[in-house]
């Protein structure tokens, strides 16, 4: 069980959110998958279930393996390549190595981690966790900077997300206005091709700010290396405000120079909550007296359990408009 005091990026709220359950659902934004020509799964962990088509192509695959993966990293792996076998093979593989690579709190990633080339700040209607990215802090060693970005994210899995309920992220980056002489090219391109390796099926949307006119060469070079499903997830924006963000962000959520109403952030390292306020309609939130029921009747036996509702009763039930 998980107690809130130990977990301050987490709050009551996100443990009584749950996907609509609804497969495609475009009413209220949380469908489980989105329907396209190759369906987009946004969930895998928790309480999920698999379709039986899906089921039917992971027994497929399994028979390919000679070690033991979890359905939920086999699934996110086979949507990642599209359910082609071979591919899949391949990025299993080599998440293994990468997986084995130790991923340190050195003091030389602290350093990094402060400085605020990257940071969390915020969380949209659906509590997913808002992550800024400044492109014009992203210099020196690239291999820091992946290596500061995995402890990163590993902590935002940890502490600030939960199978099933809490599985994707929200990424803002600022490209503060440069040009491609003096874009950090190579650093972006590893940093998303990394990002797409790694951590699949993760991202919901990247606004990209600040745009310089000249960007278009560049991305059209930095697109080659990700996926068809990454690319159409990434917008670009030649101002610093990324108006879709707010169609499913509420303004305290956000920084004042991204067009929020939040303070602009001095002090990146550890993340913190920013404000109370996360729906700009209301959601549909289990009560909960719902939420503990779930959990008596072992509905919640893959999911992370928040202690303080299992033991205590009452809710705080508020809501705030940006108008």
């Amino acid at each position: 069980m998980i107690n809130l005091n130990e977990y301050q990026g987490l709050f009551k709220e996100c443990f009584l959110y749950f996907p609509s359950g609804k497969l495609y659902n475009k009413t209220q934004g949380d469908e489980i998958i989105i329907n396209s020509k190759l369906p987009i799964r946004k969930f895998f962990d928790g309480q999920i279930e698999f379709q039986k088509w899906e089921l039917d192509m992971l027994m497929e695959f399994k028979k390919l393996l000679n070690k033991q993966y979890s359905d939920n990293v086999l699934m996110r792996m086979l949507y990642a390549t599209k359910f082609q076998f071979n591919k899949t093979l391949q990025i299993l593989e080599a998440n293994d190595v990468w997986r084995s690579q130790p991923k340190d709190m050195t003091q030389d990633v602290i350093k990094y981690l402060f400085n605020g080339a990257i940071y969390v700040h915020g969380r949209d209607h659906f509590f997913r966790p808002i992550i800024i990215v400044n492109a014009t802090k992203l210099i020196g060693d690239i291999d820091l900077t992946l290596q500061s970005l995995t402890v990163f994210l590993e902590y935002l899995l940890d502490k600030w997300m939960l199978p099933g309920q809490i599985e994707n992220w929200i990424t803002v980056l600022d490209l503060g206005g440069l040009g491609i002489a003096k874009l950090p090219a190579q650093q972006l391109q590893k940093l998303m091709t990394y990002l797409s390796n790694n951590y699949r099926q993760r991202m919901y949307r990247c606004y990209v700010v600040n745009c310089n006119k000249t960007l278009t060469l560049s991305w059209s070079m930095i697109k080659g290396f990700l996926d068809e499903t990454t690319v159409k997830k990434i917008s670009f924006y030649n101002n610093q405000t990324p108006q879709p963000l707010f169609e499913h962000t509420h303004c305290s959520q956000v920084e004042i120079k991204y067009g929020g109403s939040s303070i602009d952030k001095t002090e990146y390292w550890p993340p913190r909550t920013v404000s109370d306020t996360y729906h700009i309609t209301k959601i549909n939130l289990i009560s909960e007296d719902q939420y503990k029921q779930n959990y008596e009747q072992g509905k919640l036996k893959n999911n992370k359990v928040c202690q303080e509702l299992i033991v205590s009763q009452g809710s705080d039930d508020s809501f705030q408009s940006c108008d």
